[in-house]
């Protein structure tokens, strides 16, 4: 017999805001508490406002390059604060991500970004070295300084946009879940 404590794990029911964005709940997080630290990765950290801050600017950026809606946006990063600020830049901008590991086979993450139509991936030059040849651009987040425009460093051009119908990607919804089962297993990580 298992303990209480162990079946209580698999509970994740939570009750969310279904109406909202993860742009939006994370809009309120940064009104609430805005100097305090969202996220340590090794030496970095980064309060909500930071956060907010830089996913903002790449989120605008995207926008520039057309993301929508209807765009799916590749991140393939190591686990750091560029991830974060990826998913939260691909979310303010309202498209959807497509999760690439780097540290998957190429022939893998080849057939992720050719059958999910991409033409866009955020990485950093760690990361960029892994991925195999692709049509997509693929923009690397830590060469971003000042103006992203004339400071991103563009790898790669796209020469199309196949599309095709197997299209896998990381929705708002999907987030949104993630998010408030995590704050419901571990409520002492919810700053005031």
């Amino acid at each position: 017999m298992l303990p209480a404590e162990f079946l209580a794990l698999n509970r994740i029911a939570v009750d969310y805001p279904r109406s909202k964005t993860i742009a939006q709940l994370f809009a309120e997080q940064v009104e609430k508490s805005p100097d305090v630290v969202a996220v340590i990765a090794g030496s970095v950290q980064l309060t909500y406002r930071e956060l907010s801050a830089r996913s903002d600017e790449i989120a605008s950026y995207l926008q520039k390059l057309g993301v929508n809606p209807d765009t799916l946006v590749g991140i393939a990063t190591e686990r750091s604060e560029y991830m974060l600020i990826a998913i939260l830049a691909v979310s303010k901008a309202g498209g959807a991500y497509v999760p690439l590991d780097p540290d998957y086979p190429q022939a893998r993450v080849s057939s992720m970004v050719e059958d999910s139509g991409l033409s866009l991936i955020l990485s950093t030059t760690h990361s960029q070295s892994k991925l195999p040849a692709t049509s997509a651009k693929v923009i690397a987040l830590d060469q971003a300084v000042g103006d992203l425009a004339a400071s991103f460093l563009i790898l790669k051009d796209p020469q199309n946009s196949l599309q095709r119908k197997l299209r896998p990607s990381i929705g708002d919804r999907t987030v949104r879940v993630f998010v408030n089962c995590y704050r419901a297993l571990m409520p002492i990580c919810q700053p005031g």
